[in-house]
């Protein structure tokens, strides 16, 4: 039927193209850039609420550890394994791209320095990233999950109103 397929928005025809040709379309990618729309277009994406908010989670969390290059391979393969949206996790990762690697891995190097003073540039950074991408991880997970979970009680709610009669059902009414 004309009317059963569903629209693919912006920020997964961006994870579609990189997953199928390795290549990001910075075009559409454009499109989900800002932080108001990538936010919209995680909310708006099919899945349960744990689902995306661990997706999102998964995605935060590799976004500050030193992995770049391999981090959206990494994000899809653990959001696969642990069931979480991909999407979501592929979308949380972009916040790590070439105009912010600079003042992410110089925040995680100096939380690394400020943790082990004695440690060299890799290991600074890498447990700079581990204790960044914990928190960056929990508040995404703390989030979006509470986000979504308002969302679909509002639609639940929405949807009791307009199916149940006025006078009400099973108040005594």
């Amino acid at each position: 039927p004309a009317g059963s397929f569903r629209r693919i928005r912006p920020i997964e025809q961006a994870v579609l193209i990189y997953l199928s040709h390795g290549v990001l379309d910075w075009r559409r990618l454009g499109q989900v850039c800002s932080w108001r729309v990538m936010a919209h277009q995680i909310m708006r994406l099919p899945g349960s609420p744990q689902a995306l908010a661990l997706g999102v989670a998964i995605g935060l969390f590799l976004a500050f550890t030193p992995t770049l290059g391999v981090q959206m391979l990494l994000a899809a393969v653990l959001a696969a394994g642990l069931r979480a949206s991909k999407a979501a996790a592929l979308a949380a990762v972009w916040i790590s791209n070439p105009l912010t690697a600079a003042p992410i891995y110089a925040a995680t190097y100096g939380v690394g320095v400020w943790v082990r003073p004695d440690s060299g540039p890799i290991l600074a950074l890498s447990v700079g990233g581990v204790l960044l991408g914990l928190l960056a991880a929990l508040v995404g997970y703390g989030v979006v999950y509470r986000v979504m979970c308002r969302r679909e009680g509002a639609a639940l709610l929405r949807m009791t109103k307009s199916e149940c009669p006025r006078q009400g059902v099973g108040f005594g009414g």
